[in-house]
């Protein structure tokens, strides 16, 4: 009878255990998938993609990687991460749903490498506090290497605990292999991988050897792609000077990381949140100090779970570079168990809880942060939070990184507000919006224009603008002008210039007489075509009279990744003086600003009838300027060409937005296109909607 009793509370209790971590990993889940199209999409994202999707349509697969801290190529095992996605006949958003499968697959392994290291208690509390860590939920929100990281990491430790207690050459393969693969994911792993191979030396069990050559022959074999490839010349900008921060506000800043790296990406949360935020500034010191603990008198699946938590975390504060908070993504799944080890070794009704409080606290910010990003359609980045240099917090230098959702609903749309063919859009699309819209290098784009194409192609002519309407679909990454419509389409005969303004900042008034529309985040104002930089010269080249082409505009594509920067023209002397002719009658206002290495020093007009003078400009400035533009001037109805004098110290590209002269009030529709889970008014444009 009591033996009886005894198998029905083992039940009992692991029936428990499972309806728990089920409920933590539905959470988690929950958290990492939940309107998926708020992860950010940028370089990174549609290169990777793209040659993902190259690889399933049997485009080969490059046997070169991506340039690790602009320094070491990986090899093209790299791309294999994102295979699978595509294989399934995915897309982008099937890749994000695969980055935030993957996180969850970690919160799996946390609470398995917890129950081997201090019990069923250990592993639930572990997997919870995995499940709901603000910094691993962002990073697995979006299809980079750091939403591996978890997993990876936790793999390594579950296969090195096993060879430790049952070493097999079978194991020592399986192990070795994986760190191998472990480094071709991302730098932070790098630490984790060596602890991997290294405990097998440590063990001094029977054929230690024999085991430890048989990992380093599978730690190999991922990376010959990458040392075949060690001597290509990388592909990148020159290195700047970087100045690394003293070994004390490193070690500060690694210590409260994961508050740094939430509150770099939250914006401008509300008190409460900023509140509930500040709880997560003693989560890695806790964790560190439990981690030298079990280090040094835990049991081995302990002390290995505490070692490698020290290890990531060291080898981020003593790299002799740049460093990043989504380089201590390693240290996440090892901080957890070792805190969640801590929490269970306290003996009170109490400790769940507190775990179930902590949990609360911390969806309350993930639950805000996940619905702020979705009305907004951007994430507010600080990159100086985000850097690991300094312990002091504030707003530092915020860039907005356009979500997943904001580009797909964004493109479709603009290419009918732009008219004409469709693989011509880019050159008619201006304004700060823009910039930020073409930091995939043209993935999105090219999706939209492909989809158009096809569907000018298979309709009867005089659809027009109709048919660009359509959303965009299928693999991405074609590039721009790489396929043209045939002879019997037939597009929108006008032409039109879009500028895309954020709505912060941006007074009304500006644009009166323009016809203005909101399209996602944006407010997008069409314009008729005032200027067309293809048609300009080069008239005077470092004090030289000359008659130049205008530089051309390097066609934009996913796989021409450099170091992520946008790819823009090369100018041919350092000051130079371009003439652009004025198409169009009536007078109006011109903004201009120069986009990358260079400015804007004067301006100056051709006038109808008469050479205008070069030394007397003849622009009058305007009062005042909208965001994303540092010169504007009103031009008068007699002008033919416009002159700007212009100082280069790199790839640079002239914007120009031509808005009519003020008459009237401007007129806003409402667009079909809105931001997910927002209005479609634009916060802070005091414009009705018609």
């Amino acid at each position: 009878m009591d033996s009886t009793r005894r198998e029905i509370g083992v039940g009992v209790r692991r029936g428990r255990h499972a309806v728990a971590l089920a409920a933590i990993l539905a959470l988690a889940a929950a958290l990492r998938l939940v309107d998926i199209g708020t992860g950010w999409f940028g370089a990174d994202q549609a290169r990777d993609l793209t040659i993902a999707a190259d690889v399933i349509a049997g485009r080969g697969w490059p046997l070169a990687g991506p340039v690790m801290r602009n320094q070491i190529r990986l090899g093209g095992v790299y791309y294999g991460f994102w295979v699978p996605p595509f294989a399934l006949g995915g897309g982008a958003r099937a890749a994000y749903l695969w980055a935030g499968l993957l996180g969850t697959a970690g919160v799996m392994l946390a609470a398995r490498l917890g129950l081997r290291a201090g019990g069923p208690a250990c592993g639930l509390a572990g997997a919870l506090l995995l499940a709901t860590a603000p910094i691993a939920v962002i990073d697995e929100r979006v299809a980079w290497p750091p939403a591996l990281v978890p997993l990876v990491t936790g793999l390594i430790l579950l296969l090195a605990l096993d060879q430790r207690e049952r070493p097999s050459p079978l194991r020592a393969l399986l192990l070795g292999g994986l760190c191998g693969l472990a480094t071709q994911v991302h730098l932070s792993l790098v630490p984790i991988a060596a602890l991997g191979l290294g405990s097998i030396v440590l063990a001094r069990q029977a054929r230690t050897v024999r085991n430890f050559g048989l990992a380093v022959l599978a730690f190999l074999l991922p990376i010959v792609p990458m040392l075949l490839v060690a001597g290509e010349p990388l592909a990148t900008a020159p290195q700047t000077q970087v100045v690394l921060p003293s070994l004390a506000n490193r070690i500060a800043a690694v210590l409260v990381a994961p508050m740094r790296a939430v509150g770099a990406v939250a914006g401008d949360a509300p008190a409460l949140i900023a509140t509930l935020l500040g709880l997560e500034a003693v989560w890695l010191p806790l964790a560190l100090g439990c981690a030298v603990v079990v280090a040094w008198r835990g049991e081995l699946p302990l002390r290995l779970v505490g070692l490698a938590l020290l290890v990531s975390v060291a080898a981020v504060v003593a790299l002799p570079a740049e460093a990043w908070a989504y380089y201590l993504d390693a240290a996440l799944l090892p901080a957890s168990v070792v805190l969640g080890w801590a929490v269970t070794r306290w003996r009170s009704a109490a400790v769940p809880w507190v775990l179930v409080g902590l949990a609360l606290a911390r969806v309350t910010v993930l639950s805000w942060w996940i619905g702020d990003v979705a009305q907004r359609g951007f994430i507010f980045a600080d990159f100086e939070q985000l850097a690991l240099a300094e312990p002091a917090l504030g707003q530092g230098r915020r860039v907005r990184l356009l979500t997943l959702a904001t580009k797909e609903q964004v493109w479709p749309r603009l290419l009918d507000r732009a008219g004409g063919d469709p693989a011509r859009v880019a050159a008619r699309l201006h304004g700060p919006g823009f910039a930020d819209l073409a930091t995939d290098n043209a993935y999105f784009e090219g999706r939209a224009v492909a989809r158009a194409l096809a569907a000018a192609a298979r309709a009867p002519a005089g659809l027009g603008s109709r048919l660009l309407s359509a959303g965009s679909g299928g693999h991405g990454g074609r590039r721009p002008g790489s396929a043209r419509p045939g002879p019997a389409l037939e597009w929108p005969a006008a032409e039109r210039d879009v500028a895309l303004f954020y709505p912060d900042g941006l007074d009304p008034g500006f644009l009166g007489g323009a016809d203005v529309e909101t399209i996602g985040p944006f407010v997008s104002v069409t314009l008729p075509l005032r200027l067309r930089p293809e048609r300009g010269r080069i008239v005077v080249c470092d004090g030289r009279t000359v008659s130049l082409p205008w530089p051309r505009v390097p066609a934009l594509d996913p796989r021409n990744y450099g170091r992520g920067e946008i790819a823009r023209p090369r100018w041919p002397c350092a000051r130079v003086r371009v003439e652009i002719p004025i198409e169009g009658a009536g007078p109006w206002r011109l903004l201009a600003a120069l986009r990358g290495a260079g400015q804007i020093v004067a301006g100056n007009l051709r006038a109808e009838g008469r050479d205008g003078d070069p030394e007397r400009p003849q622009l009058e400035p305007l009062g005042a300027m909208p965001p994303g533009f540092d010169r504007g001037w009103a031009v008068p109805a007699r002008a033919v060409a416009l002159l700007l004098e212009i100082d280069i110290d790199g790839p640079a590209t002239l914007d120009f937005v031509a808005l009519p002269a003020l008459r009237g009030v401007s007129r806003v529709k409402a667009s079909s296109v809105r931001r997910s889970g927002g209005p479609e008014r634009p916060p802070g444009l005091g414009i009705p909607l018609s």
